[in-house]
């Protein structure tokens, strides 16, 4: 597993999401889960060699 780092202005962004648009909000923080789990394969539909 992998740390994904937050920086300051994202994590204001983020703050404004989960105010904002909850739904949206937990989907960014699903992504970045997912980013850390599978740091090299995330987002794509396919299985790529590196």
């Amino acid at each position: 597993m992998y740390t994904v780092i937050i920086s300051p202005n994202a994590d204001l962004d983020l703050k404004a999401l989960k105010k904002s648009e909850p739904q949206a909000f937990k989907k960014a923080v699903s992504l970045i889960k997912e980013l850390a789990e599978h740091q090299r394969t995330c987002g794509t539909s396919k299985n790529r060699k590196g």
